[in-house]
């Protein structure tokens, strides 16, 4: 159960079989980030967002490639949302950064970089240096994800329908679409074992998991 009127985000961490979701007791209360331990059934609440004017909290995070850390971005009063990294084992250890204006995504490219989508494209963001880079400019785009495995940057363009793209960033290729659909295709996210890619499509007329191989086959 995660609560009445939720958007919820999941992550999985394979390794300690945990689960990770955003949850809010009441639709007045702001969303936090909890984890469900798959062998015990134990519930753990690893954030607290502040409550003052804020419905949302914790409402986009992302684990990074070796699940030891957790990337949230907290919404603020003044309608932006702010970065956050969080110690997964010492989930009291939270380093605060700045703040972005209508972010739809989050995605780790290593361990040190983190891929945004706001109302400007994808950013790289290092968290290190607290350097900035557009990789992709337009604000048709959203929801951007990373594979290191195969070097491509993939997210959802949308304008009358939403299609998934593709980009290598090891070449400089043009960008390939992967969906060619008069609906609506969004949310991809790499399998953890595999390349393949998961996907949520409308094209039967309701949302469907579809999953797409590196060959194209659907």
């Amino acid at each position: 159960d995660c609560a009445k009127r939720a958007v919820t985000y999941l992550a999985f961490d394979g390794d300690s079989r945990k689960l990770y979701f955003n949850y809010r007791d009441s639709v007045s209360q702001p969303f936090a980030i909890r984890s469900l331990q798959l062998d015990t059934g134990r519930i753990q609440q690893l954030t607290h967002a502040n409550p003052k004017g804020n419905t949302r909290g914790d409402y986009l995070f992302s684990l990074s490639p070796s699940n030891k850390k957790m990337a949230i971005f907290e919404y603020q009063q003044d309608g932006t949302a702010m970065l956050k990294v969080t110690d997964i084992n010492n989930p009291t250890e939270v380093s605060r950064y700045k703040s972005y204006d209508r972010v739809s995504g989050i995605s780790w490219f290593n361990e040190k970089t983190l891929l945004i989508s706001d109302k400007n494209g994808v950013i790289s963001y290092d968290l290190a240096t607290a350097d900035s880079e557009n990789i992709i400019r337009g604000d048709n785009i959203t929801q951007a994800t990373f594979s290191s495995d195969l070097s491509l940057l993939t997210y959802v363009k949308f304008d009358v329908t939403r299609n998934i793209y593709q980009q290598s960033t090891s070449a400089q290729p043009p960008e390939k679409a992967i969906t060619h659909s008069a609906y609506t295709n969004f949310f991809p996210s790499y399998a953890n074992t595999s390349n393949s890619l998961a996907y949520f499509s409308t094209d039967s007329g309701e949302a469907d998991v579809q999953l797409i191989d590196q060959t194209g086959t659907v």
